[in-house]
């Protein structure tokens, strides 16, 4: 078998080839076979995930796990609101609680439970924050490629860099105010200052970048509401496809109009 160990010969000093080849042979992958075939390709780079043969696996997996309850819930004319600004439904109301709450309402949550022996698992914004990261990455790279298909890597790790950094996004949130179903119990004076500095500014192009904007219960907000998109469609990359184009496709085409990349 092909693995990464065996075709480098285990050598540590050239683990930055490692991770370049694993990259590349993903990435190829997916261009030519979509994500069931990098899923097959990074199986048979790193080895097998247990219980994931097929990209389908990781929603039956996550559909076995105990449900990761946040209280109290939004109410409910409050979910519709925000699913009909993001287009689109959420199956289980749970993930976008999850994906509205900061961890310090999560954890007032949780010491009040304790007092209350309640035994519902809490949980707040943060695994969904992190995955929704990396979606967002991904899509913002297919977005610049589609721009210009002769990008280099040098210069497209800088337009991700320049597009999806915690200022861009922390704008663009305050802009669109996904920051106000958020629930929590400390963000109050980072909220203010984030909010009265972008609705203060001239909105020229990238005008983010001469502001102070706090990265929690801002830009921490896009991409947990990626992550949470992503996994309640089952892992679909179209239904986080069609939010990015929704909210954030008009704002980068405002904000890096083609001449100026």
């Amino acid at each position: 078998d092909l693995t990464v160990a065996t075709f480098f010969g285990g050598d540590p000093s050239k683990e930055k080839y490692v991770a370049r080849f694993v990259r590349t042979a993903v990435g190829y992958a997916y261009y030519r076979g979509g994500l069931s075939l990098s899923l097959g390709v990074a199986s048979g780079i790193v080895g097998p995930m247990t219980g994931i043969a097929t990209w389908e696996d990781f929603a039956r997996l996550y559909s076995q796990t105990p449900t990761r309850r946040v209280l109290p819930n939004i109410p409910k004319e409050e979910v519709k609101m925000i699913e009909d600004f993001l287009g689109y439904a959420f199956v289980r109301k749970v993930v976008l609680e999850e994906a509205m709450t900061h961890g310090s309402m999560s954890a007032a949550i949780e010491s009040d439970a304790k007092r209350r022996t309640d035994s519902k698992v809490k949980s707040s914004y943060e695994r969904l924050e992190f995955l929704g990261d990396s979606v967002l990455d991904f899509i913002a790279v297919l977005y610049w490629l589609e721009r210009d298909m002769l990008v280099t890597e040098g210069t497209l790790r800088e337009r991700i860099k320049e597009s999806a950094n915690n200022k861009a996004l922390g704008a663009l949130c305050i802009e669109l105010g996904l920051y106000k179903p958020v629930r929590h119990t400390k963000l109050y004076k980072s909220i203010l200052s984030g909010k009265q500095a972008v609705e203060g500014a001239a909105k020229t192009p990238k005008y983010w970048n001469r502001l102070e904007i706090p990265k929690q219960g801002f830009a921490d907000v896009i991409e947990s509401t990626f992550g949470a998109v992503f996994v309640d469609s089952r892992f679909n990359l179209q239904d986080t496809q069609r939010l990015f184009d929704r909210i954030i496709r008009p704002f980068y085409t405002i904000h890096f109009p083609m001449a100026s990349v």
